[in-house]
Formats: C-alpha cells, structure tokens, sequence
C-alpha cells in the first residue's frame, strides 16, 4: 500500500511537474509570438514614418528646386531685360527740362524694380542660402521690409552661430520666411522681432510681432502653421508658438546643430 502510494505521488508530482514545464513553455511562446508581433508593428510604423519622411522630404526637395528656378529666370530674364531698358534710356537725350526729368523718374523706377527682382531672387534662391547664408539672407528680407516701410523689421544674429547642416540651414530660413509672410499679410503689424541665438550646440530662432494675433486653435491650418510644424519635424527639432486675439504673435523654434552626414560625404 505505501509503494503504491508512493508511486502514485511521484505520478502527481511529475505530472504537476510537467503541467509548470508545458504552461511555461505555452507562457513563452506567446510572449515571443506577441513581441514579435509588436516589433512587426513596430516596424511597419517605422517604415510608414520613413516613407512620409522621405516624402516630405522629396516634396520640399522638388519645391526646392522649383523656388531655385524661377529665382533664376529673375534674375537672369526680367533682369537682362530691366537692365536693358536702363541702357536704352540712357540714350535718349533732350533739351526739353520735361522730357529729361520724365526719363530720370524712369530710369529710377526701373532701377528701383531691377532691385527688387534681384532682392526677390536672392530670398527664393536656395543655392544663395547655401553659398552667403542664413544672416544674409535674413539681413536682406529685413532691409527690404524697412526700406518699403512695411514693417520694422529687426534681426539678432549671434555672430558665433555657424550652421553645420545646409538642409537645416536652409530650413530655418524658409520657417523664418513663413513667419514674415504671414504677419506682413495677417497680423497688421508694426514691427517684427527675430533673434537667433545658440547654447550647448542647439539653436534656437524666437519669432515675435506685435500684430492684432488670432485664435490659434482656429488658425492652426489657414496661417501655415501645421505646414511649419512639418519642417520643424524633419529638422527633428521642436517648435512652439503663442498668439491671442490683440496680443501679437511669438513662436520659438529649437534644434540641434548637428552635422549632416550626407553633406560630409
């Protein structure tokens, strides 16, 4: 009686023993089987975001490029043609007081405009950016908007700032581009405000006006907001903005300088 009890206990025992064995493997396989399946999804997810990535990308490469060519249709077109014009009144000479103060006002205003083809072609000129920078650039669109007296604009740029990401640089440049845009046609401003400053390697631009402002939430997609948001992403930086009815605008766009890799090879 005692070794058939003993027996039937080493049965329990090892049957329990491998009910644990099996539940464990059982436990196992459907953990392996559910992280194999999150690092699917995972890896789906990934590949979605690398695809929009790369397509935001292209989509702003081809912009790019477009931006580049009209820029140079400017310049190199109506400009030839302005300046042509100019040469030809040059030309034209008489002794009527009139007729010779008529063509002075002329000449100015075509030279005025020859000017500003060349001032326009310099902002929408990606290959500009690359070779005199950012701060010309900036330096150039705030001459323009003081100069025609649509707003005060006024730039501060840390001279130690250097840019080690052309992509970034140019970037930057466009967001800072937007914002201008969009206060001079919205925001009924009197002048706009930019700094450019750099601490531990990271960049920040603080954007601010003191134009009429807006409802943010309301305007997130009719202001270019949303668009902005999207460069700011591929910068992999973060962008913050602030704006109420009656009290201006501000926004803080943050990034790190890093090297770009593919601008290294």
């Amino acid at each position: 009686m005692q070794k058939e009890l003993t027996v039937i206990v080493f049965i329990v025992v090892g049957i329990s023993i491998f009910l644990v064995m099996l539940s464990a493997i059982v436990i196992n396989l459907l953990l392996v089987t559910r992280n194999r399946k999150l690092q699917h999804n995972n890896d789906l997810l990934f590949a979605k975001n690398q695809f929009e990535l790369e397509l935001s990308k292209s989509k702003i490469e081809v912009n790019e490029q477009t931006l580049t060519d009209v820029a140079r249709d400017l310049h190199d077109d109506i400009g030839q043609m302005l300046t042509f014009n100019v040469l030809q009144l040059h030309r034209i000479k008489s002794e009527d007081v009139k007729i010779q103060s008529a063509i002075i006002t002329v000449k100015e205003s075509i030279q005025g405009t020859l000017q500003a083809v060349r001032n326009i072609s310099k902002s929408l000129s990606g290959d500009y950016i690359s070779k005199f920078g950012i701060r010309n650039a900036l330096m150039n669109i705030a001459e323009r908007c003081n100069k025609q007296g649509i707003v005060n604009c006024t730039i501060d740029f840390e001279e130690k700032i250097k840019f080690n990401s052309k992509p970034n640089e140019l970037f930057a440049f466009r967001i800072v581009q937007e914002l201008i845009n969009n206060t001079i046609k919205h925001a009924e401003a009197n002048s706009i405000n930019i700094k450019l400053s750099e601490e531990n390697n990271c960049i920040a631009i603080h954007y601010e006006d003191d134009g009429i402002g807006f409802n943010v939430e309301e305007k997130m997609d009719g202001m270019g907001l949303i668009n902005l948001e999207k460069r700011v992403g591929l910068m992999n930086g973060t962008l913050t903005f602030k704006s109420s009815t009656g009290n201006g605008f501000s926004a803080i766009i943050t990034f790190q300088n890093l090297i770009d890799l593919k601008d290294e090879n």
